[in-house]
């Protein structure tokens, strides 16, 4: 490592609350650390310790992201101040971020995860302006999403797309973003997540006796597609003779749904929702599955589909995107169209009789984690895309000066 740098990480989500954003700022915050680096996270709803620092937010949206910008600015102000800064790094892509005058002289990175303007195009296309689709708009808050991430891409010195989906889509919202765009895959705590995790204590405390085990693990909103996954499972138990569960872990505004739909179609002790499951069992639980499905309309990459991997799980997955960019199809698992009911059963159909294929499939899937999503790998490009922007800054800064 040429240079050890002072880095200030700024993530809404910071565990022990492991969303998408939360997960890749965890990995990258301990492995710059294991670089040598300096770092520091500033997050909300998390106990300052160490080199975590936790600021207020109030709980009642939309006040909770105003509040954090807030205490963001006021943070990063007083960090700057005390303990100089060489990079600020917003990990979120779902706040605009307010940049204080102190950090006039640092570079500003950003990761933009989502395509908030592909998914709503998806959406539209297929519900029109129905009741479905104003629901998912009123939910999702599209019109701010959208704006935003035309906004925060010019905010940025440097910005880091997860995949070529996010990147072409920032590049068609704002043209002179494109200069600024590296892409960095996710990656995945191959540590943490492998084949070898003991799953019988999970296995006993969640009352699990299916022979075979589907998985979903995500929130339970508009974008996981996780209605059609559930139809897809009733006409599998319809025409399978097989013991099948289908295990749920996840919590979000759909929950009321999905139960109603469950006892409505007679799938109760088919269908197991269990709610947030526990950082400490969510590797097991991959481990005790025989697939891992992500039937998303839209995802900017998908780390579900990395973890599913690392454990050498076969995956399903929609070509939602930026999960075309993490399975490759036949190869490390199968891809089938968004919204595709029939191609869901017709896939959990073929793998779930067919165990050799699974393993071949779990095999591929944990080489290809190795080679390309490992945070060793993802570290590396990232520490690049920090040296370029300070020298950028720099030469940027002399030229103001010889004018």
């Amino acid at each position: 490592m040429a240079q050890h740098l002072r880095i200030c990480l700024i993530s809404y989500e910071f565990p022990p609350e492991f969303g998408g954003e939360g997960t890749y700022t965890y990995g990258l915050f301990k492995s710059l650390l294991k670089r040598g680096h300096e770092v520091v996270v500033v997050t909300t709803n998390n106990r300052s310790v160490g080199n975590v620092i936790s600021v207020p937010s109030l709980k009642i949206s939309p006040f909770k992201l105003i509040s954090f910008r807030y205490f963001c600015n006021k943070t990063i102000s007083s960090l700057i101040n005390n303990r100089g800064m060489d990079i600020i790094h917003f990990t979120n892509d779902y706040f605009e971020p307010i940049i204080p005058h102190e950090a006039k002289d640092i570079p500003i990175i950003l990761t933009i995860h989502h395509p908030f303007h592909t998914e709503n195009m998806r959406f539209k296309h297929v519900y029109g302006i129905s009741l479905y689709y104003l629901k998912y708009w009123f939910s999702r808050k599209i019109p701010y999403l959208k704006r935003l991430n035309n906004r925060i891409s010019m905010l940025a010195d440097s910005i880091i797309t997860v995949s070529k989906c996010t990147a072409s889509e920032i590049c068609n919202l704002n043209k002179r973003a494109e200069k600024k765009i590296t892409i960095i895959p996710n990656a995945v705590d191959t540590e943490r997540f492998n084949p070898d995790i003991d799953i019988s204590d999970l296995k006993i405390r969640i009352g699990l006796k299916s022979q075979k085990n589907i998985l979903f693990v995500g929130r339970l909103d508009y974008t996981k597609g996780i209605i059609h996954l559930i139809k897809a499972f009733k006409k599998l138990v319809e025409t399978s003779n097989d013991d099948l569960s289908l295990l749920i872990a996840g919590s979000g505004p759909l929950e009321r749904f999905i139960i109603a739909f469950i006892e409505k179609n007679s799938l109760k002790g088919k269908v197991l929702l269990l709610g947030k499951v526990t950082d400490n069992d969510i590797p097991a639980l991959y481990n005790l599955s025989d697939i891992v499905v992500l039937p998303s309309i839209i995802e900017g990459f998908g780390i579900v589909l990395l973890e599913a991997m690392a454990t050498g799980k076969t995956c399903i997955a929609t070509k939602a995107c930026g999960t075309e960019e993490v399975v490759v199809d036949t190869e490390t698992g199968v891809l089938v169209p968004c919204f595709d009911i029939e191609a869901l059963f017709k896939a959990l159909q073929s793998l779930i009789s067919n165990p050799e294929q699974r393993l071949q499939y779990g095999r591929a899937g944990l080489k290809r984690v190795n080679e390309k999503f490992t945070w060793e790998k993802v570290v590396l490009a990232t520490e690049e895309v920090y040296f370029k922007a300070i020298e950028k800054k720099r030469w940027d800064q002399n030229k103001q000066g010889s004018f």
